[in-house]
Formats: structure tokens, sequence, C-alpha cells
């Protein structure tokens, strides 16, 4: 009393059938989900930056006006030039740059901050660290970049964001991965 042969193809064929329409729906639902844990991590991102600067915790040329500051200092994974701790933390700590890494990983995205060196290129945050970062510049600008981890996998835009509030998204340039990675802001 087993199924006959034809009965097996007919079941398998439906089987293949089903499989070519749920698997592009379902890694295409994942991607706008991935991309939309991007655009909210940005914006996350853009809310601690202004209340760090607006709490006064970081004036390194002590012009009276505040920096903006690295991922690890809004998550209070890392001291403050001061030595104290960012209490309570900004961000939520799965923002922390992992020691000795540039980036984060998150929902299938990257995350780099930069904030600019004196010449007003941007510099990438290494983890616990504030080396070339310009203090009088740092008060004015930041930009954070998030870019899929495997482009048209995982997402399909890069996003960059700023100290004004502008996110913007890219389809014409294809950053993915640590090989092919954005420029810092």
């Amino acid at each position: 009393q087993g199924f006959t042969l034809v009965e097996m193809l007919i079941t398998i064929g439906v089987i293949v059938i089903l499989a070519t329409v749920a698997v592009p729906n379902y890694l295409g639902n994942r991607m706008q989900a991935n991309e939309g844990a991007a655009v909210a991590t940005l914006r996350s991102v853009m809310s601690a930056q202004a209340a760090f600067q607006s709490a006064g915790l970081v004036d390194e040329d002590a012009d009276g006006l505040s920096e903006f500051g690295t991922l690890n200092e809004m998550t209070g994974e890392s001291p403050l030039p001061n030595g104290s701790m960012a209490r309570p933390p900004v961000l939520p700590k799965s923002m922390a740059l992992p020691l000795g890494q540039s980036r984060v990983l998150k929902s299938g995205y990257y995350f780099q901050l930069s904030r600019p060196d004196a010449t007003g290129l941007g510099v990438s945050d290494p983890a616990n660290a504030r080396n070339g970062v310009d203090a009088g510049n740092a008060e004015l600008h930041w930009t954070i970049v998030a870019w899929p981890v495997r482009h048209g996998q995982t997402g399909g835009h890069t996003y960059f964001a700023n100290e004004r509030g502008d996110i913007v998204k890219t389809r014409s340039r294809v950053y993915s991965g640590t090989a092919n990675v954005p420029p810092a802001g």
C-alpha cells in the first residue's frame, strides 16, 4: 500500500512549484525587515547623538561646546575622556563595537560611525578610541553608514545618516560585506 511513482512525481512537482514561489518571497520579506531595522537603528543613533551632546559629556577642547560621541561611549562600554562612563547609556549594548573593530553587525547590516578630523574628512571609530578626530569638528558633525552584509540577500540598499537628521539611501552603488565598504562620511 505505498505510493505509485506517478503520485511521488506529482507530489515532488507540487513541492518544487511551491518552493519557487515561497523562497523569493521569504528572501524579499527578510530584506525588507532588515532594511527597516537598519533605518530604525540609524534613527536611534541620531537620537542618541543628540542626547549625548546635549548632556555635555565630552568637551576635549574645553570651549564649552560638547562633542558627539563614539558608539562605545554612547553604549557605556568605554570610558569618556575624563574617565567616567555615560550612565545611563543612550544606546543599547547591541551597538557597541567589538574590540579592535570599527563596525557593528546588526540585523544583516554593518554600521560604521565616523566623526571628522581636522580637515573635515571622516574618521571611522575604532573601538575604545577617539584617535584622529578633531574636537572642534566633532562638535558639529558626525555620520553613520549602514550597508548589507550580503547585497541582495540581507539588504538591497546602503543608508547614510548625519547630525542634521538626514537619512538617505543609494541604489546605484553596491556595497556588501567587509571587502566593498562605503567610505567614511
